[in-house]
């Protein structure tokens, strides 16, 4: 073989591992732990919403959860419930009292529920950590106006 076949054969070889995703496991062969928690606005449940954990280091999987009528979540990364990875999060908290939406009028910005900086991941000062256990992980949230 030539140099440059040979050339040509690696950078091939690693387009695909790019294109394939090589060394970066699946989400069935990442080790995902449970959590849930419960958010709070004001010392009252936030009745909707979503809580966003956005990776913070190496981790690399992001995860989210829907807030239900009693300010519960549970953690999904690619599945329902499947909780997220083990490491250190920054977090984020979406709550709207009237959603934003366009229609044949115009635009409506909406109301948020919350303050504005729980929607923003560098300004809620909001952090998380989750441990590498099996075991569910219950992280809550205390948001004050």
């Amino acid at each position: 073989m030539t140099n440059s076949f040979c050339r040509r054969l690696l950078g091939l070889a690693a387009v695909v591992c790019l294109i394939c995703g090589c060394g970066s496991g699946s989400s069935s062969e990442r080790h995902l732990v449970p959590v849930n928690g419960k958010v709070s606005f004001g010392g009252k449940p936030l009745t909707q919403g979503t809580v966003s954990f956005v990776a913070d280091g190496t981790n690399g999987a992001n995860a989210t959860g829907d807030i239900d009528a009693t300010g519960n979540y549970t953690l999904s990364t690619s599945r329902p419930g499947d909780g997220a990875a083990p490491g250190s999060y920054k977090v984020r908290v979406e709550s709207w009292a009237s959603p934003p939406r366009m229609d044949e009028k115009g635009t409506d910005p909406g109301k948020r529920a919350i303050p504005e900086k729980y929607f923003d991941i560098q300004q809620s000062n909001l952090s998380a950590v989750i441990k590498d256990e099996k075991k569910v992980q219950e992280i809550d949230f205390a948001l004050t106006p």
